[in-house]
């Protein structure tokens, strides 16, 4: 799964693609906000990473609960490309030393160094990242 990306401000449209239950949705943006709307567009004014959470009933009014972690990626400035981790500009060899010492924890990494050392999108920064960072260096080779 892949995260979306912009600058602040930043809109985005989000689509309830969930079948069942009509009625009641709840979007979470985490960053404090929420909308009720079926299909809400939100303005995310802040940079951050963000989870974004869905709330819908099933058939017996149970909550049905979809989150997309670290989803949506607003920066400051041009965003951030997966793998840099370094925000040099290029993904080389100082993104992976980075990373390496984010996996072990020799650094408290920011929420962007997490955000682009995260590269297969999973959630964790771990030697699968370190692959394809080392598959991007040699795509870009």
């Amino acid at each position: 799964m892949s995260s979306i990306t912009g600058t602040v401000p930043f809109s985005v449209e989000f689509t309830n693609l969930s079948q069942g239950v009509a009625g009641f949705t709840k979007w979470e943006f985490g960053d404090g906000t929420t909308d009720y709307s079926e299909n809400p567009t939100h303005e995310f004014s802040e940079s951050g990473v963000f989870s974004v959470q869905l709330t819908i009933p099933d058939y017996n009014g149970n909550e049905l609960i979809c989150v997309r972690e670290n989803y949506i990626a607003v920066f400051e400035n041009e965003p951030l490309e997966k793998g840099d981790v370094s925000g040099d500009g290029a993904i080389n060899v100082l993104d992976i030393v980075q990373t390496v010492s984010i996996i072990l924890e020799q650094t408290e990494p920011t929420e962007f160094e997490r955000w682009c050392a995260d590269v297969n999108f999973d959630g964790v920064v771990n030697v699968l990242d370190i692959l394809q960072i080392v598959n991007l260096i040699l795509q870009h080779s």
